[in-house]
């Protein structure tokens, strides 16, 4: 069973990468990567759809209870007009998405990442904080929190 569940993840991990990205070749500049340092920390892409809503995805490590190799990914939605700023801008973020954690014992969960991107004007730069309590399904279920701070750079901006 936990062997269906994680192909399973690794399969729809792949279709949430490759979709945007056949979709978001005609936008110019629309997608980044980065380093998220937290916990866990990974390296980053971000595919945006459009203005408003993007794949995020990570792949790195977990230093908690034991080191252990990430994969995560989201389907995030920007909220631009709560908090204004006077350059670049400064949309808030929220998703769902899920992780895949391989190691001494592999776990596989659901994320709701909560966030705040800060755009930077006329730079091809992206400026992010996250926080996503995390449920674990597999092996058993338990809660978890992610968080870290990241810069993405976007290419053909």
């Amino acid at each position: 069973m936990r062997h269906i569940l994680k192909y399973s993840f690794i399969t729809l991990l792949g279709l949430l990468t490759i979709t945007p990205l056949t979709l978001a070749q005609s936008h110019k500049g629309d997608f980044g990567v980065g380093i998220q340092l937290g916990e866990p920390s990974v390296i980053t892409g971000k595919i945006w759809m459009d203005n408003d809503n993007a794949v995020d995805m990570g792949l790195g490590w977990s230093f908690g209870h034991e080191s252990r190799l990430i994969m995560q990914g989201d389907y995030v939605h920007h909220l631009y007009n709560i908090v204004k700023v006077n350059k670049g801008t400064l949309p808030l973020y929220y998703g769902v998405g899920g992780r895949l954690i391989l190691g001494n014992s592999d776990n596989l969960g659901i994320r709701v990442p909560l966030g705040a991107d800060y755009l930077v004007q006329d730079q091809p730069i992206e400026i992010f904080f996250e926080i996503a309590p995390v449920l674990d399904l597999a092996p058993k279920t338990e809660p978890d929190i992610n968080a870290g701070i990241g810069v993405r750079y976007y290419f053909g901006k």
